[in-house]
Parts: C-alpha cells; sequence; structure tokens
C-alpha cells in the first residue's frame, strides 16, 4: 500500500510516467482542472508510442493541438476516462467482456488479452499506476469514441484540407448535427490534384458560396453504404444537398462517383457514412455548357443551329457521343456549313440526335454490356458500341476521353461524326457533293417526294457534272418560270423502284428503263463500267432508307418529243428569221 503523501494527482502522475504527448494533449484539450479534481477517476493512457501509431497529422501533433479542434480532443481523451478507481485487480475480477461507461457517455469494451487487459483495441502495458485522484492504466493505443463525420475527418489525418474547407464555408454545424449524411471525402491527395492556386482561391472568404456549393456535391441526404450502391441498378443519378445529381456506378469492383474511384467504403459515424474518394468532386454544368467548355465548338454551333439546346439542357439523363472539331473536319469539304443552314435543320437535327440516348452509358456500364451491344438513340435507331483492344468504339468512331460528367448526363468524345439511316436527299446533303442537286431537288418541290416512301434510285449527277453543263444552264432552270422543265430533268434521274448494280448486271444489257417522270434511259456496260445514257457510274449502291443513289459523271437529258422538236425547230426558225429581218432594216 502506497502512502497518499508519495501521489499527486492524475495530470501529474501522468507527466511523471513520462506520456508526454497525453499531457500535452489535456492542456490543449483544457481538461487540466478536471483532471486535477476529486475523482476518483480510471484513465487508460495511451503512452507516446501509440499515437505515434495515429495516421500523420490525425490525433497526434499538430492536428487536434489547434484551437478549433478542441472539442474534438477533448471528446476522444474523456473516452480514455471513467468515473471510478477501479484497479487491475478489481476489473479481472469482474465477468469479462464488460461494458465500461466513460466521461463522454459512451462504452468502452474491456476484456482480458492473455494475462493482459484490453480497452477496446488497446492493450493495457502496465496496469496501476496510482494518483491522488484516481488511477492510470497505461495504454498500447489510442482508442478514438464514436465520433460525427466532422470529427472522423480531423481524426483520420487524410482530410486537412477536407476540414479547412468545410469550416471556411461555414458547414462544420451542418455535418455534426443529426443527419444522416454520407459524404464523398475527398483526401489531401485528391485536393492536390487541382489546377495549382485553387485551394487557396476557393477558402477566400468572397468564394464562400463556390466553395460550399463544391463541398455540398459531395454530400447525400442519407445513409448509402456501400451494400446500398451494389443493390441500385447502375448506373444511377442520386441527389447531393447542392440540388445537383452525381452519378454512382461501379467498374468492376471500384465503386465511381462521376470519375472518382471510391478507395475506402463506409467509414461509420454517429451522424453517417464516410466514402473515401481520389479526386475532387467539382459541380457540373449541363450538356451544352459543357460542350462549350470542353471547346466541342462546332458541335455547340450544330446543336444551336438544330434548335436542340433547350432539349440538352433538360432534365436527362442524355449520354452524349459528342465528335470533336477534328471529328467534322473529316466531313467532306462544305457539308457542315451546308448541315448549318435553316434549310437543313431536320437533317442536321436528326444526325445529332443520333449521337444522343436517353440512358447513363459510362465506361462502367460498358464495361458490363456483352459487346457488340445496340444503344437505341433519340433520333430512333440503334448505335453498336464494340471495343477494339482498349478503344471503346461507336459505329467506326472511336471514343476518345470517356466520362465527362453533365448535371443531366455525361458526354464520351468521339473521333467521327457517325451518321444515322438517311433517306435520299438527307444522304445528298450529307455528301458534299451534290448541293446542286439539292438546290435543284428543292427548287423542283421534289424533297418530299424524295424524302418519302418510295423505293426509288437516284442517277445522282455530282456537282462536277452539273457544271458540265454550259454556262448560265443551272442558274436558268433554277428560275420559278423554269420549274417545269427542271422537274422533268430530275424526274428523268429516278427509277420508282430500287434498282441496285446487282440488278442491272442481270440485266441483259443494254437496256431501256422506265423512269419516274416517263421516258426512258439506256442502261450499258463499258468493260467493268455501268453507264446510263452517256453518262458513268461512278460510285454504285449508296443505301438510303428510301431507296439508292447511283452517283453519275453526266446530266441525264431528257430526250425532246417530236412534237415539242417540231415545235422549238419552228421557234428558233422565227427567231432567225425575226433576225434577219431586223438586220436588213438595219443595214438599210
Amino acid at each position: 500500500m502506497r502512502l497518499q503523501a508519495q501521489l499527486v494527482d492524475i495530470v501529474q502522475t501522468a507527466s511523471n510516467e513520462n506520456l508526454t504527448t497525453l499531457v500535452t494533449a489535456i492542456t490543449a484539450a483544457d481538461l487540466v482542472t478536471a483532471l486535477k479534481g476529486t475523482g476518483p477517476f480510471t484513465v487508460f493512457a495511451p503512452n507516446d508510442a501509440a499515437f505515434k501509431k495515429l495516421p500523420p497529422g490525425g490525433v497526434a501533433w499538430p492536428i487536434h493541438l489547434k484551437p478549433e479542434n478542441k472539442a474534438t480532443l477533448s471528446k476522444i481523451l474523456q473516452y480514455h476516462v471513467t468515473a471510478q478507481n477501479l484497479t487491475s485487480t478489481a476489473i479481472l475480477a469482474m465477468a469479462l467482456p464488460i461494458n465500461l461507461t466513460m466521461l463522454t457517455s459512451s462504452n468502452t469494451i474491456v476484456s482480458k488479452n492473455g494475462a493482459n487487459l484490453k480497452v477496446n483495441d488497446g492493450v493495457v502495458v502496465k496496469p496501476d499506476v496510482y494518483a491522488t485522484n484516481g488511477i492510470i492504466h497505461v495504454l498500447d493505443s489510442v482508442i478514438l469514441p464514436a465520433l460525427d463525420i466532422v470529427e472522423t475527418a480531423v481524426t483520420n489525418g487524410a482530410f486537412k484540407t477536407l476540414v479547412t474547407a468545410i469550416r471556411a464555408a461555414g458547414l462544420e454545424a451542418t455535418l455534426k448535427g443529426t443527419g444522416p449524411f454520407t459524404v464523398f471525402a475527398p483526401t489531401d491527395a485528391a485536393f492536390n490534384k487541382l489546377p495549382p492556386g485553387t485551394v487557396a482561391d476557393l477558402l477566400k472568404p468572397e468564394n464562400k458560396d463556390k466553395l460550399v456549393r463544391i463541398l455540398q456535391y459531395h454530400v447525400l441526404g442519407g445513409r448509402v453504404s456501400s451494400a446500398d450502391i451494389n443493390g441500385m441498378t447502375l448506373p444511377v443519378q442520386v441527389n447531393t444537398v447542392a440540388n445537383v445529381q452525381v452519378i454512382v456506378d461501379k467498374n468492376g469492383n471500384a465503386i465511381k462517383v462521376n470519375g472518382a474511384t471510391v478507395t475506402t467504403i463506409d467509414v461509420s459515424n454517429t451522424n453517417g457514412l464516410i466514402h473515401v474518394i481520389d479526386q475532387v468532386l467539382l459541380p457540373p454544368t449541363d450538356i451544352v455548357q459543357t460542350a462549350t467548355d470542353q471547346k466541342f465548338t462546332t458541335l455547340v454551333t450544330a446543336i444551336t443551329a438544330a434548335d436542340l439546346v433547350t432539349a440538352l439542357k433538360g432534365t436527362g439523363p442524355f449520354t452524349v457521343f459528342a465528335p470533336n472539331d477534328a471529328a467534322f473536319n473529316k466531313l467532306p469539304d462544305g457539308v457542315v456549313a451546308d448541315l448549318v443552314k435553316p434549310e437543313n435543320k431536320a437533317t442536321l437535327s436528326k444526325i445529332l440526335q443520333y449521337h444522343v440516348t436517353p440512358n447513363l452509358i459510362t465506361t462502367g456500364a460498358i464495361s458490363r454490356m456483352v459487346l457488340p451491344a445496340n444503344v437505341s438513340m433519340l433520333a430512333g435507331g440503334s448505335i453498336i458500341v464494340s471495343k477494339d483492344g482498349n478503344t471503346v468504339k461507336v459505329n467506326n468512331a472511336a471514343v476518345i476521353v470517356a466520362d465527362v460528367f453533365n448535371s443531366n448526363g455525361m458526354i464520351h468524345a468521339i473521333d467521327s461524326v457517325i451518321l444515322p439511316a438517311l433517306d435520299i436527299v438527307e444522304t445528298a446533303v450529307t455528301n458534299g457533293i451534290f448541293k446542286t442537286l439539292v438546290t435543284a431537288i428543292r427548287a423542283a418541290g421534289l424533297e418530299a417526294t424524295l424524302k418519302g416512301t418510295g423505293p426509288f434510285t437516284v442517277f445522282a449527277p455530282t456537282d462536277a457534272a452539273f457544271n458540265k453543263l454550259p454556262n448560265g444552264t443551272v442558274a436558268d432552270l433554277l428560275k420559278p418560270e423554269n420549274k417545269e422543265k427542271l422537274t422533268n430533268i430530275l424526274k428523268y434521274h429516278v427509277i420508282g423502284k430500287r434498282v441496285s448494280s446487282a440488278d442491272i448486271n442481270a440485266m441483259k444489257l443494254p437496256e431501256k428503263v422506265e423512269m419516274l417522270g416517263g421516258g426512258t434511259v439506256t442502261v450499258t456496260k463499258d468493260g467493268n463500267s455501268i453507264k446510263v445514257n452517256d453518262a458513268l457510274i461512278t460510285k454504285v449502291d449508296v443505301t438510303n432508307t428510301n431507296g439508292l443513289i447511283h452517283v453519275i459523271d453526266t446530266v441525264l437529258m431528257p430526250v425532246v418529243s417530236s412534237a415539242m422538236s417540231f415545235y422549238l425547230n419552228q421557234v428558233f426558225f422565227t427567231i432567225f428569221l425575226s433576225g434577219m429581218l431586223l438586220s436588213y432594216r438595219l443595214y438599210v
């Protein structure tokens, strides 16, 4: 039995036992007076080595010794103290394990580890250090009480920037509240991935609103565990307290939040859960604004021309396979300029909607597909998603940047424009070599016909073919007064059924073929080449939804009837005679 005069209080005893970090922490937490009080107290006292086991910058120096962390530090220290005088002998005499109520009102579990006592996961390495107001049992570990979200972040050591940001944004009280909350918590390393100076700027008072929005974008209003996520139909949009959705998905076994990987799941707290992530989540804009910000200049111009801005700023979700500017530059010269003209709005809209699906198609979702897979698009029809090695392909376009997240969906950048099944007119518009033909079709009022059910076969003269006509011919034909003549010429290029090159090769050539406007053309072969009258087919079997196009190098002119020929000869003779008479009068 020790003499009372030899003993000192708990705090001085801890100092005498070289529990240096503990004494420093007691002082920082303003608990010296309490632990010098009457007691009795039993203190399970972590030694210096115990504090060194903690994460760098966590409970140990210097994080918890800062004034702003005083409450958390006090809570942790009081979790090591019970208001009883319990010797090791007294504890061992109990029916272990037992729950022991600490000053924080939380319980520890006291048990046996061989001959040693355990308190939670800490082992008593030196029992029964007596003090005037109680007793100390030295532990080899710091034991932590149940902590709220902010306290957990503070004690972890990997979230110094996050905690600083939470306090700068004035969100500490909220995240220490009842909840429950689920926080996707970026580590310090995640914040370090942001461009230099970003964090410093966000912490400025004038940027508080922006910081609040960013932090709220990491918080779900409810407890969402990894088991909950695994039970979802993924990918799924989940609303944050910022009222902007994140996309939760899996890629293999990893949970993904937007593009961030969850590196540690289900860190429990008194008011929710933390999932640790490796990137900071930045609240995205809608698809159109994101495309603008990401320099999809031609795509944004096209979306605007097609009057799709409002639709793609809508709720969604949408996945857009977005051609970059280089992809549009691969189209034939002049096609983009033609497509954004008002008269081609319907065709442009159809093409753009063929790049959009009203579903979330993440990289993770693609990894779960049985490839190749058909994906339905807004324009109708479907694209084929496949893989070429590690590259995801959409039809023949390669995905070059994946998973650009937006508030209403996501973007995958692709290296080519993908075209849906088009009708004859749409095909001519997008080809780039039929500008004159398209202009003529519209001037003749034949667009609706050639966009109809069909099927049709069109012998389509190129712009170069029209350029072979005498100067001024095209301009004259496009005049309203010549509409009937233009219509007859164009119909002379159309068969009212589908006639492929295989069908032609099966004919007994030469053969006359009836055309839509009446009259016939003569189809022949010159070696391996097919000719229509004197025009050479330079490309066969361009497939459309309502027929076929065969490209020709010469405009076909209908044969004029005998009566019309006689009439024209009479006109020309009259003009000739009139000219002679005029010349005679001038001469006289």
